[in-house]
């Protein structure tokens, strides 16, 4: 009789899904590692989407907030109204649906430098649109939405602290903060415009 063989390999349709699931879950990851444009980008773009929602927000929207307690004499102490653009509260509702926002964001190259970033491919109320000496690709958006998702798993609490009351402050000097000093993602890159 023939002698008694062992292997230790897997079947093969268990191999191709370990490998599967691999390439998914570190795809996001290792494209970004490969691009850091890409990473530099969404950050840029997410910092942008909620300053100017912060911006539009209906200025006269308050929140109550403090202690609701009650006292001897039946009224509430420690209770005020902030504004709610730009509490945690409202910055909280907005991070929900940011990494949506950024499909109307495309891949552009200047080919003068030949610098990838990501640009607004609409227009708001009351903004003109300039894509002058660029390319635009609709392709990077997917890249961009799936770094978004990166962005906010890693820095979603610094997104709050520094854009929090972030009324009076300049969309580039939060972007440079956050995109740059805090993050990293962006590295020495210079601020320059969406």
């Amino acid at each position: 009789p023939a002698p008694f063989r062992t292997t230790h390999m897997a079947p093969r349709s268990v191999q191709v899904v370990v490998l599967l699931v691999a390439a998914l879950g570190l795809g996001g990851r290792c494209l970004a590692k490969r691009r850091p444009s890409v990473l530099c980008g969404a950050c840029r773009a997410v910092v942008d989407e909620l300053h100017y929602s912060i911006l539009t927000e209906d200025p006269s929207k308050t929140l109550q907030v403090g202690g609701f307690r009650v006292d001897s004499s039946g009224r509430q102490r420690g209770v005020r109204a902030v504004r709610y653009a730009g509490s945690e509260t409202h910055l909280t509702e907005l991070l929900e649906g940011v990494c949506g926002q950024l499909s109307s964001y495309g891949l552009s190259m200047d080919p003068s430098t030949g610098e990838e970033r990501y640009v607004r491919m609409n227009t708001r109320p009351g903004e003109t649109l300039t894509l002058t000496s660029v390319n635009l690709s609709s392709g990077g958006a997917g890249e961009l939405s799936a770094a978004c998702y990166e962005v906010l798993s890693d820095h979603e609490e610094d997104l709050v602290e520094h854009l929090r009351g972030a009324v009076e402050t300049e969309l580039e000097t939060i972007q440079h903060k956050l995109c740059n000093e805090v993050s990293g993602y962006c590295g020495s890159r210079p601020v320059d415009e969406l």
